[in-house]
């Protein structure tokens, strides 16, 4: 059989709490982020079985059969340097070190500045995201702040873009599943 969900969402930017949302260097972020359908069963199609058993992702994820991959922080660290290269692959900034440092002195002062930002961007976004998947995954606070600020060290992001990343640490305890939009 197959089971057809339906979810009501509104496409206004706001998030999970109803809220308008700040402007946020992180400005690609879906509107719908962060929903949370209403508390009981969700609607479910008159097609299927109310007898059929689902399992859905995410209790595999964070439910009682838990993988303990998910507290080995050397998985987290990979993931990240992972996500960058493959970002980096993507809008071209693939090559070598020192063909890198060559184009870079090539550059006028507005066009390194630029690039300076586009990879503080992309660091920055990138440490975001990996917080929220730590925390979704139910990482210990403490463990999830001291990674990500070890990861935000080292990355040399600058203060604009750092800044929301360590608001978001500064109140990882206090966080808890999909609260992080």
């Amino acid at each position: 059989e197959t089971d057809v969900m339906f979810l009501n969402v509104n496409r206004g930017m706001q998030g999970a709490s109803g809220k308008p949302r700040a402007a946020s260097v992180f400005s690609s972020k879906s509107s719908v982020s962060g929903y949370r359908p209403p508390v009981g069963v969700p609607v479910t199609s008159p097609i299927t079985s109310p007898d059929t058993t689902r399992t859905y992702l995410y209790q595999g994820l964070i439910g009682k059969e838990r993988s303990n991959l998910w507290d080995q922080m050397q998985f987290w660290e990979d993931a990240f340097l992972d996500a960058v290269s493959q970002e980096r692959d993507m809008i071209g900034m693939d090559q070598g070190a020192n063909e890198m440092m060559e184009r870079y002195k090539c550059l006028s002062e507005t066009e390194r500045k630029r690039l300076e930002h586009e990879e503080d961007r992309l660091l920055s976004t990138a440490l975001y995201n990996l917080t929220a998947a730590m925390v979704l995954l139910g990482g210990e606070p403490d463990t999830v702040r001291n990674k990500v600020r070890r990861l935000l060290a080292k990355s040399h992001i600058g203060l604009v873009y750092s800044q929301e990343v360590n608001h978001l640490l500064d109140v990882v305890h206090t966080l808890h599943g999909n609260d992080i939009e």
